[in-house]
């Protein structure tokens, strides 16, 4: 694993963490990456979903001024991280979608949280109307949006194939959630990448 500076044209190489094939048999994993105002340090966090998904995520947490990977799993949530999407960095945090099991065939959809100062988890609630029934949310993408989240999801199927945009107003008010816009795409649509910055 690297991190690049293409502004000072600089790589780093990470060491390899803790957690791996060897020592922990199958898993997957997400990467959130981020900056520690507090101590002034750039931090990637590594959430390791192993083959018995009954227990809690591994929880890595890398420091660039330290060098190494240190464990933090007991902060760990018992959250299903979509490994498939990518992270939005906002307001000192990198968020994921997510979901948790409520009961034999029910899932809940969530965004799951890495403040990466205090190194703790929270979560905040997804609109209900982006739901997915199998919990997964590989046609939803997570994007940061000013200083708050946005939520692009993409219906390609049936007779009324479509695109909607949420957006967070106040940043960790559930209310808050609004849907902006509502696309057709009766034409078609491959992928939803996310904003242009004059929004």
């Amino acid at each position: 694993m690297y991190l690049w500076n293409p502004c000072i044209r600089k790589v780093v190489v990470i060491p390899g963490p803790n957690v791996t094939l060897h020592s922990h048999g199958s898993f997957m994993h997400a990467l959130g990456f981020g900056f520690d105002s507090v101590s002034n340090d750039f931090k990637v966090v590594r959430i390791v979903h192993l083959e018995n998904v009954e227990v809690p995520p591994e929880v890595e947490v890398y420091t660039l001024k330290s060098g190494c990977w240190k464990n933090v799993s007991d902060k760990a949530l018992h959250y299903m991280v979509d490994v498939h999407l990518r992270q939005a960095y906002v307001n000192g945090a990198a968020h994921w979608l997510a979901y948790t099991p409520t009961g034999e065939n029910d899932f809940r959809n969530l965004i799951v949280l890495f403040d990466m100062s205090r190194e703790v988890f929270r979560e905040m609630p997804v609109p209900e109307s982006v739901y997915c029934m199998d919990g997964s949310m590989t046609e939803t993408s997570l994007v940061a949006f000013r200083e708050s989240i946005s939520l692009i999801k993409l219906w390609a199927y049936g007779d009324d194939p479509h695109c909607t945009v949420w957006v967070m107003k106040d940043y960790g008010v559930a209310e808050s959630w609004s849907k902006q816009f509502r696309f057709d795409l009766s034409g078609g649509l491959k992928h939803a990448f996310g904003f242009e910055k004059k929004w």
